[in-house]
């Protein structure tokens, strides 16, 4: 929900955003000019260009998507959590207690 969000949070994601599509922007420029100065068409070379610019965003979001479930891990839940503490306070009490002979 918008609520939930701090309010510069938009600010940023559409500051990295813009940022993004400019690096973008500028490798398939960069890539359509030197495939252009190669000697092949300019369709060619646009094409060319996007190409390259398209692979670098894949490449970055495939990076963020390995990044994001590596270091992201759901919250542990209260209910779990405490079921676990009793588990292991039952165990520890069943191995404490002496054996009847």
């Amino acid at each position: 929900m918008p609520g939930d969000r701090p309010p510069g949070d938009a600010r940023v994601r559409q500051l990295f955003g813009a940022i993004g599509m400019a690096t973008l922007g500028t490798i398939a420029t960069d890539r359509t000019r030197s495939l252009g100065a190669g000697g092949r068409s300019p369709a060619s070379a646009l094409t060319g260009g996007y190409h390259l610019a398209y692979l670098v965003g894949a490449v970055a979001v495939a990076s963020g998507i390995v990044i994001a479930v590596s270091m992201l891990r759901p919250p542990r839940s209260s209910t779990a959590s405490d079921e676990s503490k009793v588990v292991e306070l039952e165990t520890a009490e069943h191995v404490r207690q002496p054996r009847a002979a």
